[in-house]
């Protein structure tokens, strides 16, 4: 007699009853194989999975015979959105791919241009730019870049948002020597502008590169021999060969052909119909930095991104993905720099300060304390910092030795004195030739706390007996004193616990931390001679544009241990 279950009384091996063989459907597992049970080893209808990848099931990893479309785009799978390598045919037609149809108009043009068959480059500091102008009619992925010819054309690109470039006048001869001119729209768009490799400099990387030449003169030193309107051309001495290729107003009119260059910056600026432009002119001796409308056609000039896979490569040539690159001028040494801490002609003290963990900021009933001063624990790694902040003496004989602009001593003396006159730029470029770096401002504080919560290193107050500072503005009601109204040589007051002189006052120490990312800014601590004992506190926190030169900004380095 034939036993039938009922209900409950099933007994499940796997997907099927052991009393009376029914196969329940939830019971299944699919999950070793698309194809196949691996409890009772029934098939199913909807297999595998190929949604994801044309060559392996999502599901089972089981590879299958018939793979990828190719039929209706040679670079991508139709199917899965896969690349590969061999792509189009233009065997039979040079001008469309024979399994596609797709012409090479919309291929990647910028490794064809001619103009990228030998750029050239130079390499200034520690910066690679390119010598000409950028001339390029295709983004990076291929996408033709709008040419504006009329006053129309142009206006409505600017006004609408559209990438767009022209050349001076619309003639083909400017174009050749001078570059296409681009709307900053061209410069923002994610299809890419520039050559695999190379970037839109941003307004540091431009303040970096006046930085090093120098500023005074800077424009000058950029500006080509020839060229220019009224014969005030340049001296050229970095090699950049800026020419004088005019612009073109949103209206659609073009100017300034001879007289002046413009180039965009990467940096967008809060009003979002303006981004950051550098200006160079036949009438002004220095660089000019500002912003312009979004929709004025200027020049473009690139940089490496990789810097240092650009220094390590020889002086000749070298190939950046794909593209061959020609070498025209060195304004540096490619040697590599050497750790200069024990170069005896500098004369670098140093102090070794102890890892630790401290609570950066000020307590809530700190005397003039402000909003920025949060308290927060922070742990610090060991490090050497020098005894004193950079002299004029040190600094002019890496001036001397990278060619270099000295900076003014206003008068006030050099030899001992703490420099001064010197950007974030100057100040990291110091740092970087002997080896070492600028402190971050939670090393900084850390090395001026020297194990103490007050808010001076030196207690509750910090008088003219302890530094050089603006003595009419006393902490906290204290008595008055001095106000010298100058710098003083390092090492006039006493140092800290730890050894380190100067801390408070004197000049105002730049720091690694960059404060704000759109206008290129460092944070600078430790007041100077002209603050009040308030700015001068251990605690307190500014900044200053990265760019600044002034009489009251110095700076100081530290070595890794």
């Amino acid at each position: 007699m034939s036993f039938k279950c009922k209900i409950g009384l099933h007994s499940w091996d796997g997907c099927k009853c052991s009393e009376c063989e029914k196969t329940r459907d939830e019971q299944h597992d699919w999950s070793k194989d698309c194809k196949k049970c691996s409890n009772c080893g029934k098939t199913r209808d909807n297999q595998h999975d190929w949604t994801k990848d044309c060559e392996k099931c999502s599901t089972c990893d089981k590879s299958r015979d018939n793979q990828h479309n190719w039929s209706n785009d040679c670079e991508k799978c139709s199917k899965c959105g896969k690349t590969r390598e061999n792509q189009h045919d233009w065997s039979k037609d040079s001008e469309k791919c024979s399994v596609c149809a797709k012409t090479r108009e919309t291929q990647n043009r910028n490794f064809k241009n001619d103009d990228f068959k030998d750029v050239p480059f130079i390499k200034i500091g520690r910066q690679v730019w390119m010598t000409k102008n950028l001339n390029v009619k295709y983004f990076r992925n291929g996408d033709p870049i709008l040419e504006a010819k009329t006053d129309e054309e142009w206006r409505n690109a600017g006004n609408d948002g559209t990438p767009a470039f022209c050349h001076y006048e619309n003639n083909p001869a400017n174009e050749k020597k001078y570059g296409k001119l681009y709307n900053w729209f061209v410069v923002n768009d994610p299809r890419g502008l520039t050559p695999d490799g190379w970037i839109i400099p941003s307004e540091a990387d431009w303040q970096e590169l006046i930085s090093f030449i120098g500023r005074t003169d800077s424009s000058l030193k950029l500006r080509t021999t020839s060229g220019w309107a009224f014969d005030h051309n340049g001296n050229n001495i970095s090699g950049f060969s800026c020419l004088p290729a005019g612009n073109r107003w949103l209206s659609g009119s073009f100017g300034g052909i001879n007289n002046c260059s413009n180039y965009w910056n990467s940096i967008e600026f809060g009003n979002n119909n303006r981004a950051g432009v550098i200006s160079i002119s036949y009438l002004e001796d220095e660089v000019r930095f500002g912003d312009y409308i979004k929709g004025y056609g200027y020049s473009v000039r690139c940089i490496i991104g990789d810097t240092a896979k650009a220094l390590k490569t020889s002086s000749e040539n070298f190939k950046i993905d794909n593209l061959s690159l020609k070498m025209v001028q060195t304004s540096e040494s490619d040697q590599t720099i050497k750790n200069k801490e024990s170069d005896q002609n500098l004369m670098i003290e140093w102090v070794e300060i102890p890892s630790g963990t401290y609570t950066m900021g000020s307590f809530s009933s700190e005397v003039d304390r402000q909003s920025n001063e949060m308290r927060k624990q922070i742990t610090i790694n060991a490090f050497k910092m020098s005894k004193y902040a950079i002299t004029f003496e040190q600094f002019d004989k890496f001036c001397t030795e990278t060619n270099r602009v000295k900076p003014s001593d206003d008068t006030w003396g050099r030899g001992k004195r703490p420099v001064i006159n010197v950007s974030w730029f100057d100040a990291s470029a110091f740092s970087e030739w002997i080896g070492g770096r600028l402190p971050t401002e939670e090393e900084w504080e850390y090395a001026c706390r020297a194990d103490t919560t007050t808010p001076f290193n030196t207690g509750e107050n910090l008088t003219s007996l302890q530094a050089n500072f603006n003595g009419n503005y006393p902490y906290n009601n204290y008595a008055k004193g001095e106000y010298i109204g100058r710098t003083l040589p390092v090492g006039s007051f006493p140092p800290n616990s730890w050894g380190l002189y100067d801390m408070h006052g004197n000049v105002n120490e730049w720091c690694r931390n960059r404060s704000n990312e759109a206008i290129a800014s460092h944070t600078i601590r430790g007041g100077c001679w002209y603050s009040s004992a308030s700015r001068c506190r251990s605690a307190f926190r500014c900044s200053a544009c990265s760019d600044l030169c002034y009489n009251s900004l110095g700076f100081r380095v530290i070595l890794p241990l």
